[in-house]
């Protein structure tokens, strides 16, 4: 996949394709998705083709992978979330971050006010640092163009979910940058099954 830190020059960006895995890595595809709008907080987007994420908060993607079948006692070596952009609003670049989720919830009911039904974000928009996602990014991306994949490592984030025992709720993307703008990333429900999200783990047997 293209790197978050050198995005090749828009003129030579090559067709969107699958993206080359890590050696020995093994793939897992989200198994579930959805995003938090804050202009439409009643509003369900597990079925969106798109995850769009608007800097300031102001929409917020959240995926969440199984990975119980990775031994607790297994080394984890390296963990890649890719991305592709599908899409965005205008030319602003924002900083994506992702940071762990604190709180289950259910794709299907998730909303801008509630984490499934009968729960509600302890701050709505699942800001509350304590109770619905910690305020520590667990890995950054600068985006810039769109038609590109990016990368996030989550290698600490997966030591803790495998090896810590740590509630693995998922994590969620946040967007921030001086200007007002949108990127729209392929979700787990997009037509074009090449750019889906993925991501890939190595990690040692015990």
């Amino acid at each position: 996949p293209t790197s978050s830190k050198t995005p090749k020059p828009e003129a030579a960006i090559p067709p969107a394709g699958t993206p080359t895995p890590l050696p020995g890595a093994v793939r897992f595809d989200p198994m579930a998705d959805t995003v938090l709008d804050q202009w439409a907080p009643d509003t369900s987007a597990m079925v969106a083709d798109k995850l769009q994420v608007r800097q300031g908060d102001i929409k917020v993607p959240l995926l969440a992978f199984d990975v119980s079948a990775i031994p607790q006692d297994a080394q984890i070596e390296k963990a890649i979330l890719s991305l592709y952009i599908v899409s965005r609003s205008n030319t602003g670049e924002m900083n994506l971050t992702a940071h762990k989720l604190l709180r289950a919830w259910n794709a299907a009911e998730a909303n801008w006010t509630i984490a499934r039904k009968g729960q509600p974000w302890a701050v709505a928009g699942c800001k509350d640092p304590q109770q619905d996602r910690s305020s520590v990014a667990v890995a950054k991306a600068l985006l810039r163009l769109d038609k590109v994949w990016y990368d996030l490592d989550l290698t600490a984030l997966l030591r803790d979910w495998v090896n810590n025992g740590s509630l693995n709720a998922g994590l969620l993307l946040a967007g921030s940058g001086t200007p007002s703008v949108q990127y729209d990333i392929a979700s787990m429900e997009y037509y074009d099954k090449n750019v889906r999200p993925r991501l890939w783990v190595v990690y040692q047997q015990p």
